[in-house]
């Protein structure tokens, strides 16, 4: 994730304070600081990053094709340098926009 999207970002939850609980699909941090996670608990938001795979900045490791396991809305729904990797990124935003 670019610096810029991280201050945009910031930014961008600055002006929505509304805002309490945020879904982070394709959450893997693959660089140091390339993630979200920190902006939105310095929002204290209610943060949850799901990602295929295990690692840095992921709480459940699952397809995002289907996120029924999840068990509420989100006010919020990110995604960043994500559906370039997804095979199917057309049910991933489908699944996206119902947990809103």
């Amino acid at each position: 994730m670019r610096s810029q999207t991280r201050d945009y970002f910031a930014k961008f939850l600055e002006t929505h304070s509304k805002l309490k609980t945020i879904l982070d699909v394709g959450s893997l941090a693959t660089q140091p600081g390339a993630h979200i996670k920190d902006i939105a608990l310095k929002y204290n938001m209610d943060y949850l990053g799901v990602d295929m795979r295990k690692g840095d900045n992921v709480d459940i490791v699952l397809n995002a094709h289907d996120l029924s396991t999840l068990d509420k809305q989100y006010d919020l729904v990110v995604s960043f340098d994500t559906f370039e990797h997804d095979d199917a990124f057309w049910l991933t935003l489908e699944e996206m926009k119902r947990v809103l």
